[in-house]
């Protein structure tokens, strides 16, 4: 319970999130405030998309959707990209992710890009992607 007194304002956050059942393609990681894709986007190391990922980014268009999520789309690019496109190929990922789910009905207020650069030391020298759920 929540008291307030007469002439208190006072905001109350609630996030309800889904929980990961078994079998399901796309969930939520309630630690980390993050969508996991079952499987992940496959991203060449010029930065295309392959056709399974466009599958993957469907099925993620609905489930933000249902869910009434709004979502940061970080991108990092492989550490072996030369350094100078480091930055400027992950904004470029992040932002065709973006403009497909937005071409599959994501609203353009719930969803947003972000190129971080290289991917950190001592992870796969691969173009990582995370979907961060914002907070309203």
């Amino acid at each position: 319970f929540l008291n307030v007194s007469a002439g208190q304002k006072t905001t109350l956050s609630v996030v309800l999130r889904k929980k990961k059942t078994e079998g399901e393609e796309i969930y939520i990681d309630e630690v980390n405030g993050e969508i996991i894709l079952k499987k992940k986007l496959e991203i060449d190391k010029k930065g295309n998309l392959d056709s399974s990922s466009y599958i993957q980014l469907i099925k993620l268009a609905k489930f933000i959707e249902e869910n009434n999520l709004k979502v940061l789309v970080l991108v990092y690019s492989p550490r072996s990209v030369d350094k100078r496109e480091q930055y400027r190929m992950s904004t470029e990922v992040a932002q065709k992710i973006v403009q497909f789910l937005i071409s599959r009905g994501v609203r353009r207020d719930k969803i947003f890009p972000k190129g971080m650069g290289p991917v950190p030391e001592g992870e796969p020298d691969l173009f990582k992607v995370i979907f961060k759920i914002l907070e309203d």
